[in-house]
């Protein structure tokens, strides 16, 4: 496994008062800056488990699953070098880059293997989760020629115009006037919660959520209207690292096919063998996708990202539409050439392993911590894939306390040097996503941390 010591060779970099100025200066606001409130972070480096700032300072990166392997892994810098060095891509007539056919073959092979029980045939490249989910969407409407999509309360699927109409995540956050409205199309369902939410036993909660689903598609189909697809995360990531409770996913997508309608797992944030128990989260559920969306984490930051699915939709679907999907970039050789490494990576330092152990491991020391400080409420998630929820009691009853999650995060950073950040609907939990390169000691520098900050929080 890649060695998690940061490198003390730090690039020069602007003042960070003028890196600030450049960008208000140039860049959208939109792009948010995080921790700007407190200490503005100007990372001019990654290395390993680490960023690291323009004072060399290291930071314990706990959030980070884009770079999936470790920021500036030796393996994937040396095939960049190389791609750039002696680039193997061919262009087509219509000025499209087309890959080097050996790398091509290489990556279908390796990733069609990873999900056997799906028969998926087709993988379709794209540069980033938000387009790829909104090609799945495309295919679906498509496909069952209707309009109307499931999507969970409290999800985030993207930040094209019609997945981010269709994620009440942002949605909730917007303003009255925005351009983003929720797309009249969206048929919003509950999340299924097991903590906070109306199902708190786990052993009844997956038929009763996904009952709730049935019952909002019998209501649309009363409508005349036909249902499309419905998309899910098979983890919730943004809606504050919700688990679905079992059976709910395999029982959805049952009553989904038998409306007429088309699954969709976005494993954009859970996929490649961050659960540590299967490659894909939602094999975990034993629920099989008719399309299956990758992201973040295929080339480890480099922008690519994939549909797969069956040739027969995608048939469908361009016999409708053209065949054209989508840009001149769309599977070039560089992206192609980091993602084949990605996978070897994963399997040759047996990481799919290291995210289960370790997962395992912060888990256990966080129940211990949940133990100790009453404003833990929950402590979820598989392998390394984790939310801590920060709650109070009011009127004996337990409310989020998204004050105290924003204290925690501000304190570990400050004080320890550890990445973390709020999230959820109510940003009061904790999410937990780190490179899955995560050592013991590692983990120890994590818990410690929390373990710290919680304990002046509540002593103060």
């Amino acid at each position: 496994m890649m060695s998690s010591t940061a490198s003390t060779d730090i690039p020069q970099a602007l003042p960070t008062a003028d890196a600030i100025d450049l960008r208000k200066k140039y860049v959208s606001p939109s792009l948010s800056l995080h921790y700007s409130e407190y200490k503005p972070l100007h990372i001019v480096k990654g290395d390993g488990l680490f960023l690291i700032d323009d004072a060399g300072t290291h930071y314990l990166d706990c959030i980070n699953n884009v770079a999936l392997v470790g920021h500036s892994h030796p393996r994937l810098v040396q095939v960049l070098r190389q791609q750039l060095a002696n680039p193997s891509f061919r262009v087509s007539p219509d000025g499209t880059l087309l890959p080097d056919d050996r790398l091509l073959e290489d990556y279908m092979a390796k990733i069609f293997r990873t999900v056997p029980e799906a028969d998926f045939d087709v993988i379709l490249f794209l540069r980033s989760g938000s387009e790829a989910n909104d090609l799945a969407l495309s295919i679906a409407k498509a496909v069952t020629e209707s309009t109307q999509v499931l999507v969970l309360d409290g999800a985030y699927h993207g930040h094209s115009q019609a997945t981010m109409c269709l994620s009440t995540y942002k949605m909730n956050q917007a303003t009255t006037d925005s351009t983003y409205k929720i797309e009249a199309d969206a048929v919003i369902v509950p999340k299924p919660d097991i903590f906070r939410g109306q199902y708190k036993d786990p052993k009844t909660a997956g038929q009763l959520y996904a009952d709730d689903v049935k019952a909002q598609m019998e209501s649309v189909l009363s409508q005349g209207k036909g249902i499309a697809a419905f998309i899910s995360e098979p983890f919730l990531g943004t809606a504050g690292q919700v688990p679905l409770p079992p059976g709910y996913l395999q029982t959805v997508y049952k009553y989904v096919r038998e409306a007429g309608g088309l699954c969709i797992a976005d494993e954009v944030q859970t996929g490649f063998a961050r659960s540590g128990v299967k490659f894909w989260l939602h094999q975990t559920h034993r629920a099989i996708p008719d399309i299956l969306v990758l992201g973040k984490p295929m080339a480890n930051g480099h922008p690519i990202s994939a549909v797969m699915t069956k040739s027969e939709l995608v048939k469908k679907f361009t016999d409708k539409h053209g065949p054209h999907i989508l840009n001149e970039f769309i599977s070039d050789s560089l992206s192609l050439a980091l993602a084949n490494t990605v996978m070897d990576i994963i399997s040759d330092e047996k990481l799919q392993e290291n995210a289960l152990s370790m997962g395992n491991y912060v888990l256990e020391r966080l129940k211990i911590l949940k133990d100790k400080y009453s404003c833990i409420g929950d402590v979820r998630g598989i392998g390394l894939f984790i939310g801590i929820e920060i709650i109070k009691e009011v009127d004996n009853v337990k409310v989020a306390d998204g004050v105290m999650a924003e204290l925690l995060v501000k304190k570990a950073l400050l004080e320890h040097n550890v990445l973390l950040r709020e999230d959820g609907v109510d940003h009061n939990v904790i999410k937990i996503k780190p490179p899955i390169t995560f050592s013991k000691d590692n983990a120890e520098t994590l818990i410690n941390a929390i373990d710290r900050s919680l304990h002046s929080l509540t002593s103060s």
